[in-house]
């Protein structure tokens, strides 16, 4: 039905990891999470830019490009770095985010950088 929901963490994901078929700073990112909200997305509308820590559950710290499991399930995984929801506390212009190509956590600025999107959501918290 479009999401893939893993068993481990019980987060609920968008089975296509780039739906935008680009990348996008991360304002841009917010908008676009936002209509897939207001569209009801695989008839949903609790859809969000995943926590790092979240994006790093997905990661097979012995794979590389990417750095899933062999057999997953995700469809377009870009092998590029992906935004997550964490501003870094410290430069507030500044997101944390996920390379999938090498599991690198870094930070990058939520204006001026273009990177993928992939909307997460957890079934268990539901919103009118």
């Amino acid at each position: 039905n479009g999401t893939i929901t893993d068993q481990l963490s019980g987060l609920m994901w968008t089975k296509n990891a780039n739906l935008p078929l680009g990348r996008m700073n991360q304002y841009d990112a917010i908008k676009f999470v936002a209509n897939l909200n207001a569209k009801k997305y695989c008839s949903y509308n609790n859809w969000r830019l995943p926590e790092v820590n979240e994006l790093k559950s997905l990661v097979d710290y012995g794979k590389t490009d990417p750095v899933l499991p062999d057999s997953y399930p995700f469809l377009q995984i870009s092998s590029g770095i992906y935004w997550s929801s964490e501003p870094n506390i410290q430069v507030p212009a500044y997101s944390g985010c996920v390379d999938m190509k090498n599991s690198r956590v870094d930070y990058y600025n939520k204006n001026h950088h273009q990177l993928y999107v992939w909307a997460v959501r957890d079934p268990g918290h539901t919103e009118d």
